[in-house]
C-alpha cells in the first residue's frame, strides 16, 4: 500500500497545514493540511488516504489500481475590520492534472511545491506567477486578500458571508475535488452568531471556540453563509470592566484550573497546589502539548490543536522567552527515514500556524526527531501514542 503525507502548512502557512515523504498524514484542519501520495510530499491541513486494490491476474501477475485524489485545503484568518484575510490554500493531487488560480492583484507571501516534481512546477510558477500548476504532490500558496461583494455589513459591526463550499480558482478539466474544507479563524472580538444548516450528505461543520471548518462530501458544491459580529467593546456603569469573556486580559480573563495563568494562555491543565511556570505547566523546559495528535502518517492540525495552539502562541507573546524549539517524535511503524520526514513536516506545520497567529519567525525551530526519542516502550499502543508528540521547548 503507498504512503501518504499531509503537511498542513503554513498558517505562516500553514500551518499550515496541508509525496512520497512518509506514510499517510492527517489534518482533517487548518489546520493549516495535505494528503499525499506514494509521489507526493504535502504540507498543509485536511486530507484523505487514497485507496490501493491489487488483484493476481490469471497467469499469476499482479496489477495495481491507483485511485486519482485531489484536495483543497482553505484557511482564512479574518482581521479586525471583518473583512481582511490572511488566506492559506494548500491543494494535492496524485494523477489528476490541478491548476489553483492566484486573485489577479495578490503577490503571494510564500509558494511552495512538494513532491518529485517540485523544481519543475517551482520554475513554472516563476513564468507565470498567477497560477500554481501540477499533476503530483502538493502545492500551498499564504497572501492577504479582503472579501469584497461575499461580504455584507447588514449593521454595524455585524457581517454575513456567502461563499461556495468548493473554491472556484480551482481548475480539474472537469473532474471534481475527493476532498475540500475551508476553516475560518476569527478574531477574538468577534463572535459567530450562525451557520448554514447543511445536510450532512453534502458537508459538515466542524466549530471550536474563534475557529469555523466546513468538510465539503462528495464533491457536491453548496452555498454557505456565516454570520458573525463584532462584540461591543464600550462598558457602562451597568456593566462590569470584566464583563466581557472575551477579553483577553490577564486582570478579566477566567482561571478555571486556579494556577494564576489565565486560560486564554493555559497551555497546560494543573491540579490544584502544582508548582507551574507562565504557560501553565509543570515543566520549565519541555511542554508536551497534548491536545495535538495526529493519525497515523499524518500531519493535519485539527480545530482542537487550533485551539491549543492558539494559546501557545498568547503564552509566547507574553514570555519573557525569546526562542523556542518545535519538536514532533513518531512512534517506531514504518520506516525509520519516513518517520524522520514525517516528524520534519508535523513540526513545521504547528510552527507556521504558531506563526500565522502572531509569533515572530525567528522565535522558533522546527525539528523532527522521527523515532528517535520515545519516552514509552513501543510495543504497545499506548505507548506508540505516547511517542507520537509535540513538545514546545523554551531555548533562551
Amino acid at each position: 500500500m503507498p504512503n501518504y503525507h499531509q503537511f498542513i502548512v503554513n498558517s505562516a502557512t500553514q500551518i499550515m497545514g496541508y509525496g512520497p515523504a512518509s506514510k499517510a498524514k492527517k489534518w482533517s484542519g487548518l489546520v493549516l493540511t495535505v494528503l499525499l501520495c506514494p509521489q507526493v510530499v504535502a504540507q498543509t491541513p485536511a486530507i484523505a488516504e487514497s485507496a490501493t486494490t491489487t488483484g493476481t491476474t490469471a497467469a499469476n501477475s499482479t496489477t495495481t489500481t491507483t485511485y486519482s485524489e485531489t484536495i483543497s485545503d482553505v484557511l482564512i484568518v479574518l482581521d479586525s475590520d471583518g473583512r481582511s484575510h490572511t488566506v492559506q490554500h494548500t491543494v494535492a493531487t496524485n494523477e489528476t492534472p490541478l491548476k489553483l488560480q492566484l486573485p489577479g492583484s495578490v503577490i503571494p507571501h510564500e509558494v511552495m511545491f512538494f513532491g518529485p516534481e517540485r523544481n519543475r512546477y517551482t520554475t513554472d510558477y516563476k513564468n507565470n506567477p498567477s497560477v500554481l500548476e501540477l499533476s503530483s504532490g502538493s502545492a500551498f500558496a499564504r497572501y492577504q486578500h479582503q472579501y469584497g461583494t461575499e461580504v455584507q455589513q447588514v449593521q454595524p459591526g455585524q457581517f454575513v458571508l456567502t461563499t461556495p463550499s468548493v473554491p472556484a480558482n480551482i481548475d480539474l478539466n472537469g473532474e471534481r475535488l475527493s476532498h475540500s474544507s475551508m476553516s475560518w479563524v476569527f478574531p477574538g472580538e468577534f463572535e459567530v452568531i450562525s451557520y448554514t444548516v447543511t445536510d450532512y450528505s453534502t458537508g459538515r461543520w466542524v466549530s471550536a471556540n474563534n475557529t469555523l471548518a466546513f468538510h465539503n462530501s462528495g464533491g457536491n458544491q453548496v452555498e454557505l453563509s456565516i454570520t458573525y459580529k463584532k462584540i461591543a467593546g464600550t462598558l457602562t456603569l451597568d456593566k462590569p470592566a470584566c464583563s466581557d469573556i472575551n477579553t483577553q486580559s490577564d486582570a478579566c480573563a477566567e482561571d478555571l484550573d486556579e494556577d494564576g495563568v489565565p486560560d486564554y494562555r493555559d497551555v497546560c491543565t494543573s491540579t490544584l497546589g502544582e508548582t507551574i511556570n507562565a504557560y501553565g505547566c509543570t515543566s520549565n523546559k519541555e511542554i508536551v502539548l497534548h491536545n495535538i495528535e495526529f493519525e497515523t502518517g499524518r500531519t493535519y492540525l485539527d480545530v482542537k490543536a487550533r485551539h491549543l495552539l492558539d494559546k501557545v502562541a498568547h503564552a509566547i507573546t507574553k514570555s519573557d522567552h525569546s526562542f523556542y524549539e518545535i519538536s514532533a517524535h513518531t512512534d517506531n511503524i514504518g520506516a525509520a527515514q519516513k518517520n524522520l520526514q514525517l516528524s520534519q513536516k508535523r513540526s513545521d506545520a504547528v510552527r507556521h500556524y504558531l506563526m500565522l497567529r502572531g509569533v515572530s519567525p525567528n522565535a522558533l525551530r522546527a525539528i523532527g526527531y522521527g523515532e528517535k526519542y520515545p519516552v514509552r516502550d513501543n510495543s504497545s499502543t499506548d505507548g506508540q501514542r505516547a511517542n507520537r508528540r509535540i513538545e514546545l521547548v523554551i531555548i533562551q
